[in-house]
């Protein structure tokens, strides 16, 4: 029986889940919408102070990602990540979910507000990360 000895040994289909959390714990402190209205300056923030900011369904995003990392760490044997590929998927696909909804509840509140909003580099680093763990966890465990 194969295992792992490293945290990110990329081995036994781990490489593609191991980038994909690591990348969403990235995007997640990066600059995730930028929005501007009429002669008020341009407003700039990462997903970490638009969840303090209020929205709180955020923390589940990076929550997400801790927990794809901790499965990681935890279980290094194949057998051990092949019984965590359900988990792993679920999480992944459910760590999108948060993102949606609050960028779609932030393009509401600009329209109402007459606000132009464009999407930052964190947004799209979170969803292809969540996206690559979600793929990723077809092969994890795999000899």
């Amino acid at each position: 029986m194969e295992s792992v000895s490293f945290f990110v040994d990329p081995r036994l289909g781990r490489g593609t889940v191991l980038l994909g959390a690591s990348l969403t714990v990235l995007g997640f402190f990066a600059p995730f919408v930028r929005a501007t209205a009429g002669h008020r300056p341009q407003i700039e923030a990462s997903a970490l102070e638009v969840a303090i900011g209020g929205a709180v369904n955020l923390w589940l995003t990076l929550g997400v990602a801790l927990a794809i990392l901790w499965i990681l760490w935890r279980r290094r044997s194949g057998t051990a990540m092949r019984a965590a590929r359900a988990a792993i998927f679920g999480l992944a696909v459910g760590g999108a979910l948060p993102l949606i909804y609050t960028s779609r509840r932030i393009d509401l509140v600009a329209v109402a507000d007459r606000a132009d909003v464009d999407w930052s580099w964190g947004l799209w680093l979170m969803l292809v990360g969540l996206f690559m763990a979600a793929v990723g966890a077809r092969r994890i465990g795999a000899d």
